[in-house]
């Protein structure tokens, strides 16, 4: 417990709010992220052998944890701290693919290193890079958003659907097999405030639909095409946003995730979050029941959590790991929630009010902050299953363990042999010595 704070009986309500649904949280981590496997040890001709010693390390989780890795290649001397510390913690990275800075002219794209430098928008293959070097999913935004359409695009709406077409087709051919997530269209409900002249809005927000229409047999089936949104719990357009969705479910067109942002930009926010009112803790668990309803799989799509509370920077920076921490809980423990993506990594690096809160989880000496440790604690340690265990005399061993990708090591008499099983897909590995 954080003590001595200028809101000390507010952040004790808090925590009391916490503890009591804790145990709902932990009920329900056991029964969506976790599944049943069996291992089974045998000899040359398919008999068991009984005792043999079994070890369990799990490699990766399903569920995504990730981060937008933007700034990755402009860190200079402190690259590499960045770098690993990112790879140590999260299986995803997001890069943007903005029409405006991708294809900065008709037909000229800075797919590589070295056509245009520009801040917080890498070229795509250096993320493409990034993530292979540290085996991670890759997820690219937006294909298609208000704000992002460059200044040489049309004016006409048909022509201009010409173009964004012809921009999904360009991406998908250049690195389309490369990515695992794709938001198709970003912010919809933010157009209306920030861009009336764009020319494919109206009240219905039909280029919602006629994006997913068109995108359709573009990039590979594999990819997860998603609509992604603002702020989600309990604002004017939350409904709006369900009602489009299942359209266009019930439309059959291919999309296939929902996104939901999460940002708390400012120490007033985080305020609000924690006295239950503006994306507290009610009005989260009323959309996340809500949505689930739908059946698709859904991402926290961006996080931010401020450290700039009241009080000392210790202790902002201690409230910001433990609303953190309750807060990935809860989300880990959502029937269809897919994963959860953190926004941006290191403080002094983000944009206007996004950096201001100092919402990051590295600090901007290149050091991890408490944040960063609660993640760690959760997603590297209490959430992975590793075991050492004896078959029994059937040469057959029982676990559950967190959904994933698992390497199996079996041993009897000096004699050693591996196998890989994917828990959650695959219910029992048979290894043979």
């Amino acid at each position: 417990m954080i003590t001595n704070l200028p809101f000390q009986a507010e952040y004790e309500a808090y925590r009391a709010m916490w503890d009591k649904i804790n145990p709902q949280i932990d009920e329900n981590i056991e029964k969506f992220r976790k599944a049943d496997f069996q291992v089974n040890v045998v000899n040359k001709n398919g008999e068991a052998i009984p005792e043999a010693k079994v070890t369990v390390h799990q490699l990766d989780h399903d569920f995504v944890f990730g981060c937008n890795g933007l700034m990755v290649g402009n860190l200079g001397d402190g690259e590499m701290d960045y770098q690993d510390s990112f790879g140590r913690l999260f299986n995803l990275v997001t890069t943007t693919m903005c029409w405006a800075v991708t294809e900065f002219e008709p037909d000229k794209f800075r797919f590589e290193d070295g056509v245009l430098d520009i801040f917080r928008r890498p070229p795509i293959d250096r993320i493409i890079k990034f993530a292979e070097k540290y085996n991670m999913k890759l997820k690219g935004q937006p294909l298609l958003c208000d704000r992002w359409c460059p200044d040489w695009a049309s004016k006409d709406p048909e022509e201009l659907k010409k173009q964004i077409v012809n921009y999904f087709k360009k991406v998908s051919e250049h690195c389309g097999e490369k990515f695992d997530i794709l938001d198709v269209v970003n912010e919809a409900w933010c157009a209306p405030r920030r861009s009336t002249n764009f020319p494919l809005l109206d009240e219905e927000f039909s280029f919602i639909d006629w994006a997913f229409e068109s995108i359709r047999g573009i990039f590979p089936e594999k990819v997860d095409l998603e609509l992604n949104e603002a702020n989600h719990a309990h604002n004017t357009y939350r409904e709006a946003y369900y009602n489009k969705v299942k359209s266009l479910m019930d439309q059959k067109l291919p999309i296939k995730s929902v996104g939901l942002q999460y940002h708390l930009f400012s120490p007033q926010a985080g305020m609000e979050h924690m006295r239950d009112g503006k994306m507290g803790l009610t009005q989260m668990l009323e959309t996340y029941e809500k949505f689930n309803q739908l059946g698709l799989p859904m991402y926290i799509s961006e996080v931010t959590i401020p450290s700039t509370f009241e009080g000392t920077k210790a202790q902002g920076e201690a409230l910001q790991a433990e609303i953190a921490r309750n807060m990935y809980r809860l989300w880990f423990s959502v029937e269809n929630m897919a994963g959860v993506i953190y926004w941006n990594f290191k403080d002094g690096l983000a944009w206007k009010n996004e950096g201001d809160c100092l919402g990051c989880l590295m600090d901007e000496n290149f050091k991890e902050k408490p944040s960063y440790f609660a993640l760690y604690n959760l997603i590297k340690r209490e959430w992975m299953t590793n075991e050492k265990c004896l078959a029994d005399e059937k040469g057959a061993v029982q676990i559950r363990g967190f959904k994933g990708e698992y390497l199996v090591e079996v041993e009897k008499d000096g004699a050693v042999a591996q196998g890989r099983i994917h828990v959650g897909k695959d219910n029992a590995i048979t290894i043979t010595l």
